[in-house]
């Protein structure tokens, strides 16, 4: 069973209760879908989860995606957290090293990783617009903080760090869209069986952000 005590009872009225609500039935949400899948999760299944009535559970969320976009951010930040306190511990200040440990902590969270696939052509376009705002804050906020990082371990202009920022973003999501995953199909050309060796989401997002390190030795050079 899962329930939150907190979303059980009468509806929320304050706005502070209203945000604490939200937020327990997000955690509700995540419980549901890391256990049963994206694919059998319903707003039925998550009222009846909240011990809420389904119409109940709107006035919270508008929509499915809603939802899940708001749990999206959720999971993104708290990724970005993480990785950032890893690398305030670390002394390396290695870009390579920075690419691969920032798309390996992307990796560790499935969920994660399969609504940042979904978020801008699934989700996004089927919420409303205070949603859609909030979304991109959020990624605003994560291009800052990243940002930050590289301005501090590379040494690089908070311009230029700001652009690096804004660079990984975009190369997660081109790795999302352009990876070749043939899912361990053998009944596929050979040529792109071959090529699915050399083009993983892992390769993809290093393929575009590896090329990016003479800008930052150019950087270095600029008075």
């Amino acid at each position: 069973m899962y329930s939150f005590t907190g979303v059980l009872g009468l509806r929320a009225r304050s706005d502070e209760a209203k945000r604490r609500r939200r937020q327990e039935i997000l955690a509700t949400a995540d419980q549901l879908l890391r256990a049963n899948g994206l694919d059998k999760f319903t707003m039925n299944k998550l009222a009846t989860a909240c011990g809420l009535a389904k119409g109940t559970l709107y006035l919270y969320f508008a929509t499915r995606e809603e939802l899940m976009l708001n749990l999206y951010i959720n999971l993104n930040e708290a990724w970005i957290e993480r990785f950032l306190a890893v690398e305030r511990r670390s002394n390396s200040a290695d870009y390579e090293g920075i690419c691969i440990r920032f798309y390996k902590s992307f990796t560790v969270d499935e969920l994660l990783v399969e609504f940042a696939a979904l978020a801008a052509c699934t989700l996004e376009p089927h919420v409303p617009q205070i949603a859609w705002i909030a979304a991109k804050k959020s990624q605003g906020k994560i291009a800052k903080r990243l940002g930050g990082m590289f301005c501090q371990k590379l040494k690089c202009q908070p311009a230029a760090a700001q652009r690096l920022a804004w660079a990984f973003i975009a190369g997660l999501s081109g790795a999302q869209q352009r990876a070749i995953d043939v899912g361990g199909r053998a009944d596929l050309p050979a040529d792109l069986l071959q090529l699915s060796g050399f083009m993983s989401s892992r390769d993809v997002f290093l393929n575009l952000v590896l090329p990016l390190a003479p800008f930052l030795r150019k950087q270095d050079t600029t008075p």
